[in-house]
């Protein structure tokens, strides 16, 4: 009992997640509907808030959001129709950066994955992904901004620059469809100093 109390708090402050509530679903998930005005507000895991806004949407279903936060405006981001990252920060990612593919669950697909790449955001040197995703399980999760049903998607990116230097990061997204986005989201990287990053939703609209 001591062994598995000292897993859980280990968890805990690792800002790994622990439902409030696992239950058996399995639904289709599909794409949301995106429509200019929309917006969603984070916390993230030093308490500071950040904003994303839809700017503007494509006839293709690509879309531009403005992010706000830490005292201003951060920057534009471009996203696929189906939601994936195509710019941010400046940078390109080639095709996009592989995080959803709808629709997925229930008779749909559970797992996917596909390889992209981007520039170095100090360096500019090529990096490229080999991301792989499944789905976890359902789970009442409880953030700021409520307590959502989401499901839980798990995203690992093995990565290599152009200088050699090779690890990978694992993501933990869960995304709840009454929102239209993700509630919660902790990123690892391990070839990185820093620790587990986590966003929570504070406020929709």
């Amino acid at each position: 009992m001591k062994t598995m109390l000292a897993i859980l708090a280990i968890l805990v402050m690792l800002g790994a997640f622990v439902p409030t509530a696992v239950f058996a679903k399995d639904i289709r998930v599909e794409k949301p509907t995106i429509v200019v005005g929309q917006s969603w507000t984070y916390r993230n895991t030093y308490g500071q808030l950040s904003t994303r806004t839809i700017e503007s949407v494509e006839q293709d279903g690509g879309f531009t959001t403005r992010l706000e936060g830490y005292g201003g405006t951060i920057g534009k981001e471009v996203f696929t129709s189906g939601l994936n990252i195509r710019i941010d920060h400046g940078r390109t990612f080639e095709p996009y950066g592989v995080r959803y593919s709808f629709p997925f669950g229930g008779d749909a697909k559970k797992e996917w994955s596909g390889t992209y790449t981007f520039p170095h955001l100090r360096t500019g040197e090529t990096v490229t992904v080999k991301a792989t995703v499944k789905l976890g399980e359902w789970a009442q999760v409880k953030v700021p901004a409520g307590t959502f049903d989401a499901i839980e998607i798990i995203r690992r990116g093995d990565y290599r620059l152009q200088s050699g230097h090779a690890n990978y990061f694992v993501e933990r997204t869960f995304w709840a469809p009454a929102v239209g986005s993700h509630v919660k989201r902790t990123f690892m990287d391990y070839g990185s100093r820093v620790g587990p990053r986590t966003f929570e939703l504070v406020r929709f609209r």
